[in-house]
């Protein structure tokens, strides 16, 4: 998945925040709104952010060097964020409704961004904070610059079309939360990647057990890509011995659209203008000759990888423990996790808990 979508964009093509379950201390404070912005200045901050991590990366030794196997798939997905954004700036320039569809490719790569990142074993200090930085302005123009952020203000019944939209991809989650047990009955030896199939499985089950409230179903529909970049991600753990059944998981999930059609509604594209808090704000300093520089560096370079760093990046994953979860995580998804954590906890009081 690219992870930066490999396989799974590929074989899934899933829509598209970042779900990741938070590990905030139980005492710690909750985090502050460091201002506010609008989708323009969203999308410069996310263009500086990204510059920012490509260059602290080049520059954050051999673990990071970009010919090393293990660092290969981070770049790459940086590459899709890149990609990403360009069609989002012209898009929102243009009022072009694609500018949706381009940010929720955005938040797939940041989410293999983070999974990929763990495979670097890299610490550096200044990379992740560009990629909590980029994570936060991706995550804060996809829930507040889309139809669907509209529709869940207005909140009131379902459609009858969004009522069969929404059990139709309930349905499709519930398919993959079981493909999801059978490859971790598969692959149980391996706790790095059982911790990226329990994230996998998580945001699946937000889905199937989701309320059946305007909120609830963009949430899920947003939560696509976040999935599709999971599975994309995790898709470089996978052994090549188990791919057949990882292969199981990316077709099951084929039934999630990653163009999912906005066209049902309109959208005010005033409403870009509009600032919202962010708990994450683009502080770094970066010329705009860096920020040129970098941008073609990702767009210039491949990071394919042959089949034998493929199978030594997989080796590698396996030695990756449980507890490697991504430092990534930006404080505006971190704030959205703990709200939906509650919201799944009170879905499973209603139907009686998990089931699974």
């Amino acid at each position: 998945m690219p992870r930066f979508l490999s396989s799974l964009s590929r074989l899934v093509f899933l829509t598209t925040v970042l779900f990741v379950p938070s590990f905030r201390p139980a005492f710690a404070a909750e985090p502050a709104p460091v201002g506010k912005q609008d989708a323009d200045q969203l999308v410069a901050d996310a263009e500086k952010a990204l510059a920012f991590t490509i260059k602290s990366a080049r520059a954050g030794g051999a673990q990071l060097d970009p010919k090393n196997a293990d660092a290969k798939p981070f770049y790459d997905s940086l590459k899709k964020v890149k990609v990403a954004l360009d069609g989002a700036k012209k898009a929102l320039d243009a009022k072009d409704p694609g500018f949706f569809n381009s940010i929720n490719q955005a938040n797939e790569a940041v989410n293999d961004m983070e999974v990929t990142w763990e495979l670097t074993k890299s610490k550096d200090a200044d990379v992740i904070a560009g990629g909590k930085e980029l994570g936060g302005a991706i995550t804060a123009l996809q829930e507040n610059y889309n139809p669907l952020a509209d529709r869940s203000k207005k909140g009131g019944d379902l459609t009858a079309d969004e009522k069969t939209r929404f059990e139709a991809l309930k349905e499709q989650a519930k398919a993959l939360v079981k493909e999801i047990h059978a490859v971790s009955d598969e692959d149980a030896k391996d706790p790095a990647l059982e911790a990226g199939l329990q994230k996998i499985r998580k945001e699946a089950r937000r889905i199937e057990k989701a309320p059946e409230t305007a909120k609830a179903y963009a949430d899920s529909v947003n939560s696509l890509s976040t999935i599709e970049g999971l599975i994309a991600g995790y898709t470089y753990f996978i052994p090549a011995a188990e791919t057949a059944v990882w292969t199981t998981v990316e077709t099951d999930s084929a039934g999630f659209t990653s163009d999912y059609s906005y066209t049902d509604y309109t959208y005010d594209w005033s409403e870009t203008a509009t600032e919202v808090e962010v708990y994450d704000s683009y502080s770094e300093e970066i010329t705009e000759e860096d920020e040129t520089s970098e941008d073609s560096f990702v767009e210039d370079t491949s990071f394919d990888l042959s089949e034998d760093e493929a199978a030594s990046v997989a080796e590698e994953g396996d030695e990756l423990s449980d507890d490697d979860s991504s430092e990534m995580e930006s404080e505006q998804e971190d704030e959205d996790n703990d709200s939906e954590d509650s919201d799944m906890d009170a879905a499973d009081d209603d139907s009686g808990g998990d089931s699974d």
